[in-house]
């Protein structure tokens, strides 16, 4: 969200931005989390995770 961005500036770590917006988000009533986990199949064969930076 541009709240965030405007409200902290440059030079952060991404961390930063995450945990900023997930406290933004949540402020307004919107259920998020970080660091959400999907497995990744291929042709019925698990083959990996993806890892969500947010689930809104």
């Amino acid at each position: 969200m541009v709240e965030v961005s405007n409200t902290l500036g440059a030079g952060f770590l991404e961390k930063v931005y995450q945990r900023a917006l997930l406290h933004e988000l949540r402020l307004r009533g919107i259920r998020a989390a970080a660091e959400v986990s999907f497995p990744v199949t291929y042709k019925g064969h698990g083959v990996g995770e993806y890892f969500a930076d947010i689930l809104v």
